[in-house]
């Protein structure tokens, strides 16, 4: 989950919140191709008992688009309290945080993976990251090293802040940012190289949404299928199968949705005006 966050907030566009019109245009917008396909879904789900939380269902569409309404709103504040540009910047992206850290637990958390992305992107960090791979690698290896001996994710944002375990949130805030950087380089590199690879970043919402469904639904809760313990080569070896598998089914699905407009709305968030 940091890497989905971490890369919307790095391809997310840049773009001048001109004003409040052109900031509630885009959270419209921004609520069409992320919440609708995620309600619609739920709802579906719903109806067919295999989820009893419509909202929640893809919990990670709905903060994603909790951050970019946020953000919206935090850069257009930003650009109408302060005429400086800097200030404008920097106000926006506090005011984001303040945001963010309001609506509590999983928002407050990937909010930092999401802004770290945006300004990745902006401040062209990746480029960079080549001439600074050892320096980088050897204190990944050391901030892995201190959050080996955790359950990473075991506790949530909220119940490490309460009961003072600050430190644990910055160690696996750092070792998630900084394994998110070698991926971003790596994506980057292969996007650069193979034209598919690109091709299939543009269907990654679809993907996200269809392969929770094959795996997650219908694999286990309709055909029984249970879940890989990966303690055996073997079990490794069926598990890429599987990934890979279930990636062309979700593509084939992606596409075959395409060819409706209001199926390819609902479903997947894409339309145009």
């Amino acid at each position: 989950m940091p890497l989905f966050f971490m890369l919307s907030g790095y391809t997310l566009k840049k773009r001048k919140w001109k004003n409040v019109a052109c900031t509630f245009e885009y959270c419209i917008k921004i609520t069409m191709r992320l919440f609708l396909p995620a309600l619609v879904w739920g709802v579906l789900l719903y109806i067919v008992g295999f989820v009893s939380d419509v909202l929640n269902t893809f919990w990670f569409l709905n903060i994603l688009w909790r951050l970019l309404v946020c953000y919206a709103v935090s850069l257009c504040l930003g650009q109408l309290l302060f005429s400086n540009s800097t200030l404008a910047f920097w106000g926006g992206k506090i005011v984001f945080i303040l945001l963010c850290l309001f609506l509590g637990n999983r928002t407050s958390e990937f909010c930092w993976y999401f802004l770290v992305g945006v300004l990745i992107n902006q401040k062209e960090v990746i480029g960079k990251i080549g001439k600074l791979y050892i320096i980088f690698f050897s204190l990944y290896i050391v901030l892995l090293f201190f959050t080996i001996t955790h359950n990473f994710y075991e506790e949530s944002f909220r119940y490490l802040i309460s009961n003072g375990m600050l430190y644990m949130v910055i160690l696996r805030l750092l070792c998630g940012i900084m394994a998110c950087l070698f991926l971003l380089d790596l994506f980057k590199k292969i996007s650069k190289k193979y034209s598919l690879f690109s091709k299939v970043g543009t269907m990654t919402l679809g993907i996200y949404i269809i392969h929770s469904i094959f795996v997650i639904f219908l694999g286990k809760n309709v055909l029984g299928l249970s879940i890989m313990t990966g303690n055996s080569m073997f079990d490794w070896l069926l598990m890429v199968m599987s990934a890979f598998f279930v990636l062309f089914i979700s593509i084939f699905t992606i596409r075959l949705m395409q060819k409706n407009r209001i199926i390819k709305m609902l479903f997947l968030g894409e339309y145009k005006k």
